[in-house]
């Protein structure tokens, strides 16, 4: 109602200036791509449909490319609301910018002004909005959202106050950064993949994975919350990923998922933490403030590297079979084991040294451990299970 009115008013405007409104200019480039500026936007509206004044509205299966920056002056207004399915929006290098300006990073970041405008948002159940090659910057609220089967490439997100770049179910990530953005860096719908992404110093956790998501190649640091995250979510893989010195956990993923050779350096909370029946492999975890890996039951955790962890090095749940990991120097107090596990465990063919309690501790004879190299460690090397022959233990504290 509020738009109409406008156009009314304008139309007005104009015929008073002895020129009659034609309604939106269409500009198309010879490849056929509709041209968005800051002109169209302001002056005649982009495209069929679309009052001018933002946000730009497309409400038809077109393809659309920038031909210059989208300064958007309100932080409650959109740059561009897709209102159909099937759209494809090139940024061609260009920004779509909103007033918000952040100053601090991580856990002590900070924007304003913020409110509800998105740089690029799919308005309802419209699927398969393709953003590309740009930048969103300073919207009142997110940088990009976008619904079912999308596709965000190669877009950096920097400085929202909201989350940098959201997608629904089966969509796919790739290539893009997002940076002091006051939610999270990425927030992935349910069977989607994220692939060589950079996520760092939001406010929030530096991806947020739902169900069944793929995360490969990315790296997230120095976030406020976790450097990958999925909840209660399962069925989760990472492979490949990097997670620097975020506030909360490097990764923390539920139940069914698959963690593998990813390098986790430097969290304040727990280093890996995973749901039960999940797969933790080849993966490096330096320097955490809490349990280097803390896995739930019926895991399997096989050549991992864990060090210098404040707490545990690794800590398991009944069931689950730990396999030549390289646990050393972890935990700051006695309590602080190598390896723990309750009931029913098996602990084979790892190298447990020098950590400040028990190399291995289990809770009871049902465990059993085998082929062990066991060592320097200040409490003991082994407080019960079952020895299955193998293990090679230090001679402090009566050895194995």
């Amino acid at each position: 109602m509020v738009t109409h009115k406008w156009i009314s008013v304008q139309a007005v405007a104009v015929a008073m200036a002895g020129v009659c409104w034609m309604g939106p200019r269409i500009a198309s480039a010879t490849d056929g791509l509709i041209e968005l500026n800051q002109i169209c936007a302001t002056t005649t509206g982009c495209l069929a449909g679309d009052a001018p004044g933002f946000p730009i509205t497309i409400s038809q299966s077109v393809s659309v490319r920038l031909t210059g920056n989208l300064v958007v002056g309100k932080a409650n207004a959109s740059g561009i609301e897709v209102e159909s399915s099937d759209v494809s929006i090139d940024l061609n290098g260009f920004s779509i910018r909103g007033p918000a300006i952040c100053t601090g990073a991580g856990d002590s970041l900070s924007c304003a002004p913020l409110g509800t405008g998105i740089g690029v948002r799919a308005v309802g159940l419209n699927e398969r909005t393709a953003v590309s090659n740009g930048a969103v910057i300073g919207m009142g609220s997110s940088g990009v959202v976008v619904g079912e089967g999308s596709r965000v490439i190669g877009v950096r997100a920097r400085g929202n106050g909201g989350n940098g770049i959201s997608v629904g179910f089966g969509s796919v990530v790739r290539e893009n950064s997002s940076q002091f953005n006051v939610g999270d860096g990425f927030s992935l719908g349910s069977s989607s993949t994220a692939e060589g992404n950079t996520a760092a110093l939001n406010g929030d956790d530096g991806f947020f994975l739902s169900p069944a998501s793929t995360a490969e190649r990315n790296t997230s640091s120095n976030n406020a919350g976790a450097g990958f995250r999925s909840g209660s979510g399962t069925s989760i893989t990472l492979r490949g990923n990097t997670a620097i010195s975020n506030t909360g956990a490097g990764i923390a993923v539920g139940a069914r998922s698959v963690v593998e050779n990813n390098a986790v350096n430097g969290s304040d909370g727990v280093g890996i933490s995973t749901g039960s029946a999940s797969v933790i492999s080849g993966n490096s975890v330096a320097l955490s403030g809490g349990i280097g890996i803390d896995a739930s039951t019926a895991c399997t955790i096989t050549g991992n590297s864990v060090v210098d962890s404040d707490a545990d090095g690794i800590t398991a749940g009944t069931g689950s079979t730990i396999r030549g990991n390289t646990v050393y120097s972890n935990g700051t107090l006695p309590t602080h084991d190598g390896i723990e596990c309750p009931l029913g465990c098996t602990a084979t063919e790892n190298t447990v040294r020098s950590n400040s309690g028990v190399g291995i501790r289990f809770n009871s004879a049902s465990s059993g451990f085998s082929g062990n190299t066991i060592s320097s460690n200040a409490q003991g090397e082994v407080v019960l299970g079952t020895d299955a022959g193998g293990n090679v233990c230090g001679a402090a504290l009566g050895g194995c």
